[in-house]
Formats: structure tokens, sequence, C-alpha cells
């Protein structure tokens, strides 16, 4: 059934193109990530210096309060990224150095 329709050539060829597609939106997303994050930081580098001028009103420290909020939830996020990334990177090596030895693992 599905072995006679399909050869294994082209289970490969599929294989391939979709690990190809995988890596370069992959990538892609770290681009637009790290664009996302250098903005996100240029905002909290100003934000420690008008911090202080805007906490003089009831309005500038509900503002200050919820912005503290949403930076500690930010890097929470950025944490968790960062460290699956690595682990994605990490394991993108032992495969790469698998196959380099001739240890073939389907990937």
């Amino acid at each position: 059934m599905f072995g006679s329709k399909y050869t294994r050539q082209d289970l490969r060829n599929a294989a391939h193109k979709v690990k190809s597609q995988l890596g370069t939106r992959y990538n892609q997303s770290r681009e637009v990530l790290g664009r996302l994050d250098d903005g996100v930081q240029t905002v909290k580098r100003v934000h420690t210096f008008v911090a202080p001028l805007i906490n003089h009103t009831r309005e500038g420290r509900i503002l200050n309060n919820n912005l503290t909020k949403a930076t500690n939830s930010y890097d929470t996020i950025r944490d968790r990224v960062i460290n699956g990334d690595r682990a994605i990177q990490s394991t993108a090596h032992v495969i790469g150095g698998l196959q380099k030895m001739g240890v073939h693992i389907g990937l």
C-alpha cells in the first residue's frame, strides 16, 4: 500500500525538503526574535532612566509597576527560549558529529 506507491528515494527527498524548510524557518525566527529582543532591551534601558521621573504620580507608579511586571514576564519567556535554543544547538551538534562518524540515525 504505502510502500508500493512511494519509493525510498521519494521519502528521503521529502524528508530532506522538510528538514531544509525547518532549518530556514528556524533561522528566520531567530533573526526576527533577535530584533524584537533588541527593541525590548532598548525600552528597558529607557525605562530605567524615566521610571524615577514618572514615579511621582499615581498613574506613573501604576505604569512603572505594569512595565516591571511585563519586563519580568518577558525575561522569563526569553530565558526559556534561550534554553530551548541551546538544547537545539547541542542536539544538532551531536547529530552532526554522529553523521561525520558515519552513524546515520535517520535525520
